[in-house]
């Protein structure tokens, strides 16, 4: 499966495309989500603290927008599949690239992780804004523990691409200094 993965998306196209539909989804949900402080938005997703996390969603209500939050979970169970997709293709082009063995495809778990998490990551919101006393259960830390995994599997993923496309860049400058006189 992972090396299927790899074929189809590790095409420059299939990436080109995947990459352009995120741009477009990225767009739309930055438009969507524009009154929210994108900081305030990390730490919301981040905080291991039940206290915090209430206390932003208390100042979203007070200053009128929290309903963009909510508003914006329509599209965030599938903006997950749109970076997905662009990271499953750029690590799939970097390791085409390098010529990287198969066993190296097990870096396109880290994407699906990714997906799976920001899944987990919303829902647990969802029930944290239809259930408040949630928040003051056990069932709160699921939430920052998903959104941290997605965090690092889409960071790693990133760093996994460019040690793929530096180890290419590497292997072609080591031939060009091996036929210099």
């Amino acid at each position: 499966m992972l090396q299927m993965l790899r074929a189809k998306l590790g095409q420059t196209m299939r990436l080109a495309v995947c990459l352009g539909l995120f741009v477009v989804m990225a767009m739309v949900m930055f438009f969507i989500t524009s009154d929210i402080p994108m900081r305030q938005l990390y730490q919301l997703q981040t905080t291991w603290s039940a206290d915090e996390f209430a206390a932003i969603i208390r100042n979203w209500q007070d200053y009128g927008i929290l309903q963009s939050f909510e508003s914006h979970f329509v599209l965030d169970f599938f903006y997950p599949l749109a970076y997905g997709a662009v990271l499953l293709a750029l690590l799939g082009k970097a390791l085409n690239t390098a010529h990287a063995p198969r066993k190296a495809n097990l870096v396109l778990l880290m994407p699906l992780a990714a997906i799976a998490a920001d899944w987990v990551e919303n829902i647990c919101h969802l029930a944290f804004l239809n259930d408040p006393a949630l928040v003051r259960t056990g069932w709160f830390y699921l939430g920052p523990l998903a959104a941290n995994i997605k965090w690092w599997m889409i960071n790693l993923s990133l760093i996994a691409a460019l040690y793929y496309f530096v180890k290419k860049i590497m292997v072609i400058l080591s031939a060009r200094w091996q036929k210099k006189p």
